[in-house]
């Protein structure tokens, strides 16, 4: 008599399954430690939750002594971190058996905050690598699409089926990224605008405050400045305001460019140029 299966063939493919793991030489992150690695495992849920509980028990043993640290959102986030990173590094020459570091506490004490960095970045890297999906969204250009996506559809039900095709992890990535793309917009922007105000208190006149019938095409003179950095966000935002060499120096002088290399090809010196 043929005895009925105990698993389905899913479930026994799943636990046969090996870690996903990768060697990461440590390399210059690690100054003064020579060619040494470490093994990066991905962590199933349950470990992501046995990280999270030990993290956890030890905030809530180090509030004892001071309770602000258990509302102290940036070191509780810290905490949970590092449990994470514990859990997924192991060692480069038996992964199986041995950790990379002996606990939480050994790294807090040995490792700085740039090598914290490097290993939770290679953790992630690996991450996208295997789990490619929602990856592509990570691409800022991208998350910017999506972001406008969501905002111009806000009232509608459409961000929320769009978002529920990520996984937690990816959507707490994206959030993250997010806001650092905000934050680097508004800095921008206000650097934009602390040198229009530093211009037009010398006495520059922006486009939209001229004569309706000037043009905003980029001058002769803010195509020159562009085209000494075009990945430059404030000569890309600056380059249709500027007019006159008197405009264009208010500028450089501003950027550092005063007498240099720059500022005589931008103000024409190189090819004996003298109008304003």
């Amino acid at each position: 008599m043929t005895q009925a299966p105990t698993k389905s063939a899913l479930q026994a493919k799943l636990e046969a399954r090996a870690p996903h793991q990768k060697l990461v030489p440590l390399g210059k992150a690690f100054p003064g430690i020579d060619g040494e690695a470490v093994t990066i495992r991905l962590l199933r849920k349950g470990a992501q939750n046995d990280a999270l509980e030990a993290a956890l028990s030890r905030i809530d043993k180090l509030a004892e002594k001071s309770p602000a640290l258990k509302h102290d959102d940036g070191f509780v986030r810290e905490l949970k971190t590092i449990a994470r990173l514990f859990a997924a590094c192991r060692d480069a020459k038996d992964p199986n058996g041995l950790p990379a570091f002996p606990s939480p506490e050994f790294m807090e004490r040995n490792l700085s905050t740039q090598e914290f960095d490097f290993l939770l970045n290679a953790y992630n890297a690996f991450d996208r690598e295997i789990h490619p999906e929602g990856a592509d969204h990570l691409d800022p250009e991208k998350l910017v699409g999506l972001l406008d996506t969501c905002a111009e559809h806000a009232s509608s039900d459409l961000p929320n089926q769009i978002l529920l095709g990520f996984s937690r992890e990816i959507l707490a990535e994206m959030v993250v990224r997010g806001a650092l793309l905000r934050r680097d917009a508004l800095e921008d922007a206000r650097a934009a605008n602390e040198v229009l105000d530093r211009m037009k208190s010398a006495g520059f006149v922006p486009p939209d405050e001229r004569a309706e019938n000037e043009t905003d095409d980029i001058s002769p003179i803010g195509a020159r400045l562009l085209a000494e950095d075009p990945n430059d966000d404030l000569l890309a935002t600056m380059a249709t305001k500027i007019r006159t060499r008197r405009d264009a120096a208010l500028l450089m002088a501003y950027k550092g460019w005063k007498e240099g290399p720059a500022w005589r090809r931008v103000m024409g010196e190189e090819r004996g140029e003298t109008s304003t």
